[in-house]
């Protein structure tokens, strides 16, 4: 009898999952029940500290058809985040642009480069988020993912709204959050079983108590637009989202968030409900920011986070320049007296 690979009993594992989340056969109920029960919790008094927070997240693997069954396969993770509590603070009148953050944080981790992923061309096709994409050593890859899913509940947020400041991967923070201190989290992706498969294969397994809900673009996008199994760039297209850059993961995760915030505010607008058609106009609102203001905040913000990749390549971008200089002057010296 074959033995099945591990990576391969994950990837079926995931998809049956018993949970009501996205990655079950009803994924545009689910899209109207995260989306529909935003627009009601912010009316009400309620638990801050619950507010759950939109993760889309892309990997990025050395080889897409042996991924799973590598052992490392990860070589860059891109992340876009999106604090439910923005949508508490935004009234029918304030525009996103009026924020004093990026409303949607964009990160880009370097983890292991490949041929053809190298960092200068990371660089050159960041959309969003920094200029820099941030590398990560291989030893720290556990501790970057954790930080990525899990937030303290008691953390501060913006002065303008209670939105929280996404980081970077702090190396010298060895202390975790513990699950029961997190915030509950909407884990977003296209064809994401793939990407949970990809994370399990490199020894990381998502507390589930943390999730609150999966939602796989991929799955909403069949079942709303029809027409099958769509690609991130098809989809885009048809949904009217301007994707340039794609194949990085920092760009192909914000895609997704915004694709699916743009197929939600579809949803919700076909109801009759009041709190539904506002969230439908919040949800339109955050894409066009999205699609047209947010490109040109890249760069703008900082955390304060010095990259260890950029300060090694400014190194030895200055020891070649001072060994061409060091070899210019004797070779000169004999040149000019004809030794040669």
């Amino acid at each position: 009898m074959r033995q099945v690979p591990h990576a391969v009993r994950t990837l079926k594992t995931v998809t049956k999952l018993p949970l009501d989340l996205g990655l079950t056969s009803r994924p545009l109920e689910d899209v109207r029940q995260v989306f529909g029960a935003l627009a009601t919790r912010f009316e009400t008094p309620h638990e801050s500290h619950l507010d759950p927070i939109f993760i889309s997240i892309d990997t990025g693997t050395k080889d897409n058809d042996a991924a799973m069954f590598m052992k490392n396969p990860i070589c860059d993770i891109g992340v876009a985040y999106l604090d439910s509590r923005y949508f508490g603070s935004c009234s029918d009148t304030r525009k996103p642009r009026e924020h004093s953050h990026p409303v949607i944080q964009t990160h880009h981790y370097l983890c292991d480069p490949r041929p053809g992923l190298t960092f200068k061309r990371i660089k050159g096709r960041l959309r969003f988020g920094a200029v820099w994409p941030e590398l990560v050593p291989r030893r720290k890859r556990q501790q970057l993912i954790s930080q990525i899913f899990y937030h303290d509940a008691r953390s501060d947020g913006y002065a303008c709204c209670p939105s929280k400041d996404f980081h970077l991967i702090n190396p010298n923070q060895t202390r975790l959050v513990s699950a029961s201190n997190c915030r509950p989290v909407i884990v977003v992706g296209h064809s994401l079983h793939q990407d949970l498969a990809i994370l399990e294969q490199a020894g990381f397994t998502l507390n589930q108590n943390v999730v609150l809900h999966y939602l796989d673009t991929q799955l909403i996008a069949g079942h709303l637009l029809r027409g099958g199994v769509w690609s991130l760039k098809s989809m885009c297209k048809i949904l009217d989202i301007n994707c340039e850059g794609l194949h990085v993961s920092g760009n192909d995760a914000t895609y997704t968030l915004v694709a699916l915030l743009k197929m939600a505010s579809m949803l919700l607008g076909y109801q009759d409900k009041t709190e539904s058609q506002v969230m439908a106009f919040k949800l339109r609102a955050l894409v066009r920011y999205a699609d047209k203001d947010l490109p040109k905040l890249r760069g703008t913000y900082d955390w304060g986070y010095r990259n260890r990749w950029q300060q090694f390549l400014e190194r030895r971008k200055y020891w070649i320049y001072a060994g061409i200089a060091c070899l210019a002057y004797p070779l000169s010296w004999v040149l000019h007296h004809g030794w040669i």
